[in-house]
């Protein structure tokens, strides 16, 4: 019994040591028991399967339902058909299939189903085994697409690509290693393409290196080599290699193109070996040109002397400027004695010039405005000098300001030159002000003259003076007064301006101009040399007279005054003499005319107007009268026995008495009234304006007058002298002057006939 019971033992003990051991298989293998029972849809797993699913065993019942949610829908169909076929057949199958875990990542199974069959044949379950097969699925699914992107490089033909073996076969290369090496696929699939024979023999020993670092499991860096060309030529290439075989005899090779490159790697050797040469030119030029600057230094500082030029350098961190030697020298510093800051330089400018000269340093460091300008230095001996000054400002790689740097000149002679050429072009423009003024009052005085020479009368003259002489002087009031050869006196015809400045009306001795006989100038402050015309109620600050006088003979008085100051300077005095010497000419000119016209239609001996004068008159007169319709009157008179007082008395005697009569008559009409001689002993007189029974009474009266005339000739009176008057009247008795005057001829030859002495008026019904 012992020994049997300790059989028992041991089995028992064998079998559970068995059972650790599966267990043991099962956790390693990640193997798992599953167990299905179609009746009550039951589902057993063992612990392992409850890993498989990413769950811990007990945490709750599968359901088959359940399961089929965890398989991956692309496999759920599969997995039912595989299930279906063992329950319909008995046979145990096997499926693959991709499951969704607990923590959602994916898990692949590989299962094996078997039926369950009862004592009847029936199958009444499923059972089996399932194991995890991720890692190998992965992995094999990671071949896969190295696989295809290695397919895919190789078909996309970037790089040349061929697999080969180290003797020298090529077994595949893609469309670009043969467009490299100029063969064709075909050519290929012949096996007419060795890379052995493509390589050229310098470069046999590097491949022997290469493959003995793959068959030593070592992986070679790409190298640079050549193949030959079908045509014979070369091609530079980039080669990558790679074992692809557990016996290392088979390889992969990448190849690149390397032509492009070996070209610029040419032209950068050449590029290299120009620059070197350069360099080497360029430090030779670098050592010339340090002893040409070293020489131009000093020749600059010749210069800057001889130009009065110098440079100064401003430190903006420190406020601190460093000036030249001959900078120094043109302030008139002692050379190397400047040792200051921007605020010592700042006090030495011109007090009127520092602002200005601050603001444009502040505005080109922080505004980057250009700094150029002129301003003034005192020296320290006192004298003032012009400098032009430039700078830049000198920044960092941030555009800080670091430095400025900037050059003066001494500019003072120009400054000089510059103030004296100003006041030259000033004193130019002036004077062509001027000579624009005297070209102007030359066009007025052009004028002046022009208008002169059309006047018929001293008053048209004068006004003509009045109204253009005004802008020859502006300020001034002025006037013009004619001399009246009868009572000495000076009239006033015309005046500008100021009216109360002189009297109307004053005699020649009340001005000095006329009394000495040349212009008199009265200034400011001299108010005793006034003349005595001048009202002294009115007195100006200045005055100038100046006579009129032509061909010797005193004619008036050019008159002006001013109440302002510099009114009348000498160019003004000269160009008033001017003015006066034409209108002194003027004057002449018109009297002598005015003497000839009257000399042409006056009677020498009676002083009346001649008959041409009558024929003028009397047209106009009628002419008028029509217009205005009034009647004028005309008198025809015949001295009685006048060639009994020539005979008698002889011919001076009978002159004697016709001048007596045309003085009475003149001194007995009108105005208007215009007595002629119109020949012989006859006379005619026009009365404008006057109606028949006024002409007769007017005839009637110069009949009385007549007959009561004494004159006196040779020591005797002659007292017995008559006229007889005959009197006709427009429109009564005629339209024209030829027709009036016949009727009134007629009526005097009536006035005869019945006796002399006696005043006939024509009758109206003589005019039809």
């Amino acid at each position: 019994m012992s020994d049997r019971h300790k059989t028992k033992a041991e089995l028992l003990q064998e079998m559970e040591r068995l059972r650790t051991d599966l267990a043991d298989i099962q956790r390693i293998a990640k193997l798992g028991f599953w167990r299905f029972d179609i009746a009550s849809s039951e589902i057993t797993w063992s612990a392992e399967t409850y890993q498989l699913f990413g769950l811990e065993p007990h945490e709750f019942s599968p359901s088959y339902d359940w399961l089929v949610q965890t398989i991956q829908p692309e496999f759920r169909e599969l997995h039912q058909s595989m299930a279906d076929k063992v329950i319909a057949t008995g046979k145990t199958q096997t499926i693959e299939y991709a499951i969704t875990r607990a923590d959602a990542s994916t898990g692949w199974i590989w299962a094996r189903i078997e039926a369950i069959i009862d004592d009847r044949g029936q199958v009444n379950g499923l059972q089996g085994v399932a194991m995890d097969i991720s890692d190998r699925k992965m992995a094999e699914i990671a071949l896969r697409e190295s696989e295809a992107r290695f397919r895919n490089l190789f078909e996309s033909n970037i790089v040349g690509m061929f697999f080969a073996s180290n003797q020298g076969e090529i077994f595949d290369a893609n469309d670009r290693f043969l467009q490299m090496i100029g063969f064709t696929k075909e050519e290929l699939d012949l096996g007419l393409v060795h890379w052995d024979r493509l390589t050229p023999p310098e470069y046999d020993q590097k491949d022997q290196e290469i493959i003995a670092c793959l068959r030593n499991h070592e992986t070679p860096e790409p190298w640079q080599k050549e193949y030959y060309r079908k045509d014979g030529s070369r091609i530079p290439v980039l080669v990558g290699v790679a074992s692809i075989d557990v016996e290392l005899e088979y390889t992969v090779c990448i190849v690149v193109d390397m032509t492009e490159q070996q070209k610029t790697l040419d032209q950068c050797r050449l590029t290299e070996a120009k620059l070197a040469e350069l360099n080497a030119q360029l430090e030779q030029r670098v050592l010339e040109r340090t002893k040409s600057l070293q020489e131009n230094e000093d020749r600059l500082k010749l210069a800057f002397n001889a130009a009065n030029m110098g440079y100064w350098d401003l430190d903006l961190l420190t406020n601190g400027i460093v000036w030249s030697e001959s900078l120094e020298k043109m302030m008139g510093l002692k050379p190397g004695s400047f040792d200051g800051d921007l605020q010592k330089v700042a006090q030495m400018m011109h007090p009127d010039d520092r602002g200005l000269v601050l603001e444009a340093l502040e505005q080109s460091i922080h505004n980057d405005e250009p700094y150029d300008l002129e301003f003034r230095f005192i020296k320290p001996d006192g004298t003032l000098r012009w400098t032009a000054s430039q700078a830049i400002v000198i920044r960092d790689q941030n555009n800080v300001p670091l430095r400025v740097i900037g050059v003066d000149v001494d500019v003072t002679r120009r400054k000089q030159f510059e103030e004296e050429l100003q006041k030259v072009n000033q004193v130019l423009e002036e004077r062509l002000d001027e000579l624009k003024q005297r070209n102007a009052e030359m066009l007025i005085l052009s004028g002046i003259t022009d208008y002169l020479q059309s006047c018929f009368t001293v008053k048209d003259a004068c006004g003509v003076i009045a109204a253009l002489a005004q802008p020859l002087f502006p300020g001034c009031d002025g006037g013009i007064f004619i001399l009246s050869p009868q009572n000495n006196c000076l009239e006033r015809v015309t005046f500008w301006g100021n009216p109360f400045c002189s009297d109307d009306v004053f005699t020649s001795l009340d001005c000095w101009a006329l009394r000495r006989g040349r212009s008199h100038e009265v200034k400011q402050g001299q108010h005793a040399l006034f003349c005595s015309h001048v009202n002294d109620q009115h007195l100006p600050l200045a005055s100038l007279c100046i006579p009129l006088i032509a061909q010797g003979e005193t004619l008036g008085l050019l008159f002006l005054c001013t109440f302002k100051e510099e009114i009348l300077p000498d160019i003004r005095q000269q160009l008033a003499k001017t003015v006066a010497e034409q209108l002194a000419m003027a004057i002449a000119n018109l009297k002598l005319r005015e003497q000839l016209e009257e000399q042409s239609i006056r009677d020498p001996l009676t002083k009346l107007f001649n008959r041409r004068y009558l024929e003028q008159r009397l047209t106009q007169e009628l002419a008028r009268a029509k217009r205005h319709h009034y009647s004028v009157g005309v008198l025809m008179i015949d001295v009685d026995h006048f060639k009994h007082f020539n005979d008698s008395l002889g011919h001076d005697a009978g002159d004697r008495i016709l001048a007596a009569i045309g003085t009475l008559l003149k001194n007995n009409i009108r105005t208007s009234d215009v007595a002629c001689r119109y020949g012989g002993e006859e006379i005619t007189i026009i009365l404008p304006d006057a109606t028949m029974e006024e002409a007769s009474q007017k005839a009637e009266f110069l009949r009385q007058a007549i007959a009561e005339m004494k004159i006196e000739y040779s020591g005797k009176i002659v007292n017995s002298v008559t006229a007889s008057f005959g009197v006709a009247c427009y429109p009564d008795h005629g339209e024209t002057g030829q027709e009036i005057i016949q009727i009134a001829d007629k009526a005097l030859y009536d006035a005869k006939q019945a006796g002399r002495n006696r005043v006939i008026v024509a009758p109206k019904e003589v005019s039809t």
